[in-house]
């Protein structure tokens, strides 16, 4: 093994020892899935494709859709599959902990990591290269992509293979070059649908390298070819969920959108950081023409993020611009490269040592909140619990919890109050209560009987209209529910009302309103 493996593979696993500390030291290892409203969604999903793989006892959408019925919190269809394929891979081989999972996280942010030393190793040098792969990982929207269960890093690594590939194929036009930007480009698609801002890339770079000559070629008309092949059977299958959840959001003008993010990414990087890496880009700009052509895609990545995402039925947020952060740091570095041997490496070592500091305290997690809820309830064989209400504003975090803590899944019913008892999209807009009187609600309960009601008492002012109404119907009707457990802030009302004869739980009432509110059909 030659010097240079040897060194990618060593900060390898620096890397990845560094993040799985910081991981640990943080406590997100024993944190709820309370860091972003889809940290729960997308630990189900890994969670489904891991039991899938094991079970197979149905074809995967039937599968799928029973599965949503007991854990209706993760959204395959409307996200791509790739990133929860692996991860339920790794779930089968190393558990599906909270603990297991994020050491994927670690994997995915070290190899991002281990690529930008891999790259910048030739022109910086062993340390400066070393010191820009720790500069991507203190950036606190990695930091959140290491600490969390997301997939922004995901698609940060994939489009980051794609731009080298893609400069490969410019520098060497072949079909194993083009198809393997389409496949890096599908891997980034397929993980989640921003991804797309790649298509902007083949055109960019010919514009920019006067690259014409290759558009007479097969193996550029390929590329696009690679991708639909790859992309889209899935994306023709799941067109109906393309609107789901986001069809009210309404977004301002590109200019503005552009704007915002630029004012949100420079408050993230602050001063120091704003003026490396913005200050690389706008430096490379310069000379742009006449650069080679791996610069000049890792000058046009970034602006086809911003261009995507101010397009994007999203709100702003900067963790949208994560895959853009790996180019950005690799022209910081191609840049520095210009300064004096150490300047360049003791700069970046200053920079590194100054966020790590900053960014570090601030990434803290807090302890798990509802872990002690749901065990508490596992723990109870006196309690029935095939059909369970879980708390309005916890509904992702807990029922995450109890799909973690299940050996076998799924086996009890966890109901989503703000799908069952009323409507409205994922941004909250377009808010329609189902009932407006605890006796109405009541009639329902007693019609559809749950097994048991966890409620989260919080300022009224902070709740739903339905949530303030299912509170006040459980407790004014004490001779159907009864307090059986109280614990951590929760409390947990047990129906005692009366059955009809062979209820089970899933009433065909149940059913059908499920099944008008669940995205399964």
């Amino acid at each position: 093994m030659n010097s240079a493996r040897v060194q990618v593979t060593v900060c390898f696993l620096i890397c990845i020892l560094l993040i799985g500390i910081m991981q640990h030291w943080s406590g997100a290892t024993a944190a709820g899935f309370t860091a972003y409203p889809d940290e729960a969604s997308h630990y189900l999903g890994g969670l489904m494709v891991r039991d899938y793989l094991r079970t197979g006892s149905m074809a995967p959408r039937p599968f799928a859709v029973n599965y949503y019925l007991h854990l209706p919190f993760f959204a395959i269809g409307y996200w791509p599959p790739l990133f929860y394929i692996a991860e339920g891979l790794w779930m089968s081989v190393f558990g599906y902990g909270r603990g297991q999972v994020l050491l994927f996280l670690a994997v995915i942010g070290a190899l991002i990591a281990t690529t930008i030393f891999a790259v910048a190793r030739d022109r910086l040098g062993t340390a400066g290269a070393f010191c820009c792969a720790m500069l991507f990982l203190v950036i606190p929207d990695v930091l959140a992509n290491n600490f969390d269960v997301m997939t922004d890093t995901a698609v940060a690594l994939f489009s980051l293979w794609s731009v080298l590939a893609l400069a490969r194929y410019f520098k060497e036009a072949t079909y194993r070059n083009a198809i393997l930007f389409g496949v890096f480009a599908s891997c980034t698609i397929m993980t989640k649908y921003s991804g797309g801002f790649l298509v902007l890339l083949p055109p960019f770079g010919l514009l920019l390298g006067r690259r014409w000559d290759l558009l007479r070629r097969g193996s550029f008309w390929i590329q696009p070819v690679v991708v639909a092949i790859l992309c889209g059977p899935w994306t023709v299958y799941t067109k109906e969920f393309v609107n789901t959840g986001y069809a009210s959001y309404i977004k301002a003008s590109m200019f503005i959108e552009v704007l915002s993010y630029i004012k949100l990414w420079s408050v993230e990087f602050g001063l120091v950081l704003s003026i490396l890496l913005f200050g690389a880009w706008i430096y490379q700009a310069v000379g742009l023409a006449k650069a080679d052509s791996l610069t000049q895609l890792l000058w046009i990545h970034p602006v086809a993020v911003l261009l995507f995402q101010s397009i994007a039925p999203v709100g702003v947020e900067t963790r949208y611009l994560v895959p853009a952060l790996a180019p950005l740091v690799l022209l910081l570095a191609f840049s520095l490269a210009r300064l004096p041997k150490w300047y360049a490496p003791a700069l970046l070592a200053m920079t590194v040592a100054g966020y790590s500091a900053v960014s570090l305290p601030q990434s803290r997690r807090e302890p798990d909140g509802v872990r002690c809820v749901v065990e508490a309830i596992i723990a109870n064989p006196n309690i029935k619990q095939s059909l369970i209400y879980v708390p309005a504003d916890e509904e992702g975090l807990m029922i995450a919890e109890f799909a973690m803590q299940d050996s076998k899944r799924p086996i009890r019913i966890l109901a989503r109050p703000n799908k069952l008892l009323a409507a409205m999209d994922w941004n909250g807009n377009d808010y329609v209560s189902d009932y407006q009187r605890p006796e109405d609600l009541q009639r329902y309960f007693e019609e559809n009987p749950p097994d048991l009601v966890i409620l989260h008492p919080r300022p009224a002012k902070l709740q739903f209209p339905h949530e303030r109404l299912l509170e006040t119907t459980v407790r004014q009707n004490s001779a159907c529910w009864k307090l059986a457990i109280q614990t951590c802030g929760h409390d947990v009302y047990q129906f005692i009302g009366t059955r009809k004869p062979g209820d089970r739980g899933m009433t065909p009432g149940f059913r059908h309103r499920i099944g008008r509110r669940f995205e399964v059909q």
